[in-house]
């Protein structure tokens, strides 16, 4: 069931990377060389670790930046709700999973 949670965590955290990269791939046009980078801010559900190095790993290959996207990453905590961050406009995203969108609701 735990391995469930994390497949499902990870596939939702990477299809709301990919809405976010897929509107900014739509809104930049052929060339994102000549305009501005969109600021977006990613923010984790915990502390930086490995379930979250795809992020780290597109970041450092300059995928978001090919995109359009200036990624920001967040990393998150014990204390950090990551749905109150985008709620209160410090995030744009985050990857959290059903069960904690479930809680801060």
């Amino acid at each position: 069931m735990k391995r469930r949670y994390w497949v499902f965590a990870t596939l939702a955290a990477a299809a709301a990377i990919a809405a976010v990269v897929d509107g900014a791939a739509m809104n930049a046009g052929a060339s994102t060389k000549s305009q501005k980078l969109t600021k977006v801010t990613l923010q984790l559900k915990w502390v930086t670790q490995a379930q979250f190095a795809g992020y780290y790993a597109a970041k450092a290959k300059g995928y978001y930046k090919a995109q359009g996207l200036d990624v920001r990453i967040k990393p998150g905590g014990p204390s950090i709700i990551p749905e109150q961050v985008v709620a209160g406009g410090q995030a744009s995203t985050s990857s959290t999973s059903r069960r904690s969108s479930a809680r801060a609701a």
